[in-house]
């Protein structure tokens, strides 16, 4: 049987149909254009917190993310809110959306439980995105190595030079909250 997939997979990829095994692809149109509004710099502000509680302990995030709510991005949400990861392409075009200014990140202050503040930001509906992960797991003297932790999303609505209040908790993780384990 592993011969069979083995030689099926030499096959595909001598026809030049290289399978895609990362990730779900966003159905959602990319319009660039439907992202120049954010790239402008503007009056408002989020600020909160993102951290979570399992057995006791409470990791924070490291960085947060700011996503305008365009139709790409709303796609991408449903994706990650699946407990997907999305393809390589997709990753890439967040990652030119990060160089353009359209999507944000800053540094979680661990020493506050995770504080985070977006400063300069544009009206309009944004998501705040912030992976809280925990790894090794310590009790005492005693080492467990499992990383577990979650994705935390959640939508802010930012109005014209208004500050926005958000704190991301296990209520927003992903996967409906459920912890994932190695």
């Amino acid at each position: 049987m592993k011969k069979i997939f083995v030689a099926a997979i030499c096959c595909l990829l001598s026809a030049g149909c290289e399978p895609e095994i990362h990730g779900i692809p966003a159905v959602a149109t990319f319009d660039e254009a439907s992202f120049a509004p954010f790239t402008q710099s503007g009056m408002g502000m989020v600020e909160g917190h993102a951290s979570l509680q399992h057995e006791g302990k409470e990791p924070t995030c490291l960085q947060a993310s700011l996503m305008p709510s365009t139709p790409y991005i709303d796609n991408i949400m449903e994706i990650w809110q699946q407990g997907a990861s999305v393809t390589r392409e997709d990753e890439a075009r967040l990652n030119s959306l990060y160089a353009s200014g359209a999507l944000r990140k800053v540094r979680c202050d661990v020493q506050q439980k995770g504080e985070f503040v977006f400063r300069n930001i544009p009206a309009g509906k944004w998501y705040v995105i912030a992976p809280v992960i925990q790894s090794p797991l310590f009790y005492g003297d005693n080492y467990t190595p499992k990383t577990w932790g979650g994705l935390l999303i959640r939508p802010v609505e930012v109005a014209a030079g208004k500050s926005a209040a958000v704190d991301l908790t296990l209520k927003d993780a992903v996967n409906g909250g459920k912890f994932k384990t190695r």
